[in-house]
């Protein structure tokens, strides 16, 4: 007899994430992403090796937070 499994836990939330995410995860466009960067107004990424920069999901969130009253 087959039992399905009804407890399985939730897949994890990324704690990380590249460029490539974050339109999709904040809601702006990558241009929009770059612009806020260089104005200083979005969080700085961390640089995992010379060509892998990515963000804490903590940071975006609180960033996202911040805007929304």
């Amino acid at each position: 007899m087959n039992e399905t499994m009804t407890n399985q836990p939730a897949a994890p939330e990324k704690l990380l994430y590249r460029m490539k995410d974050l339109p999709r995860v904040v809601g702006i466009s990558r241009s929009e992403i770059y612009r806020q960067l260089n104005a200083g107004k979005f969080p700085k990424g961390i640089n995992l090796t010379p060509k892998v920069v990515v963000w804490k999901a903590e940071d975006l969130r609180k960033w996202v937070d911040e805007l929304v009253p």
